[in-house]
């Protein structure tokens, strides 16, 4: 397979993601996520309830990775059935871990919730904050650069 025919199958499998985004049911996530009327083309939730845009830069504050459900190392197929569009810092949190090993702490803080929250977004009605948060970045430890 050529550079150019694995890039088109890449990019395919990301457009596929993001239109998944728009029929995720209520049990995922576990909580009811709500994007305000007018920002839902460009944000949408991801299965853990974190905020992630389309077009987001890498490691920005909402970018997303298509991560495998099923971890490849234990077996998981790259097809279609088995890639969400994940928070990419959620991907990082969860590693090659089955996504039932990955429990909410007993503090009740959720490990993959770890971006853009549906309220931080109740604020994003304003096109130069819409703009700023494209270009925030989070470093590799999780703080805001």
């Amino acid at each position: 397979m050529s550079a150019a025919e694995l890039a088109a199958k890449l990019q395919g499998f990301r457009s596929h993601c993001w239109a998944q985004l728009l029929r995720l049911d209520g049990a995922v996530p576990a909580m009811p996520v709500e994007v305000p009327e007018g920002l839902s083309d460009s944000y949408r939730p991801d299965p853990f309830g974190n905020i992630v845009a389309e077009g987001a830069e890498p490691h920005s504050l909402c970018h997303f990775e298509v991560e495998h459900l099923f971890p490849r190392r234990r077996g998981g197929r790259t097809v279609l059935q088995n890639l969400a569009a994940v928070h990419w810092f959620a991907c990082r949190v969860r590693g090659g871990r089955l996504l039932s090993t990955v429990v909410i702490r007993h503090d009740g803080v959720n490990p993959m919730q770890c971006g853009l929250t549906d309220s931080m977004l109740q604020v994003m009605g304003m096109p130069f904050i819409t703009s700023l948060v494209a270009q925030l970045s989070i470093s590799s430890d999780g703080d805001l650069i």
